[in-house]
């Protein structure tokens, strides 16, 4: 079965409102979890804390990263 021919009856199917909201909270959920899923993973782009410990550290030793500017 293909993903349109899914939709398309999901869609063309009567439901009430209280069916509706379940179905769109469902989809929240599966979304909001995915993504929670993949940034524990660490697959959503951000840098490393060895990464990050490097580019403060090169911040401070430039001019003026230092707490007095100097």
């Amino acid at each position: 079965m293909s993903v349109k021919k899914t939709v398309d009856e999901l869609l063309s199917r009567p439901m009430s409102r209280k069916a509706f909201l379940g179905q769109v909270g469902a989809l929240l959920l599966a979304v909001v979890g995915v993504s929670s899923i993949l940034k524990s993973l660490g697959a959503t782009g951000d840098q490393t804390t060895s990464q990050r410990a490097a580019s403060s550290q090169q911040s401070s030793d430039q001019y003026g990263g230092s707490s007095y500017g100097g």
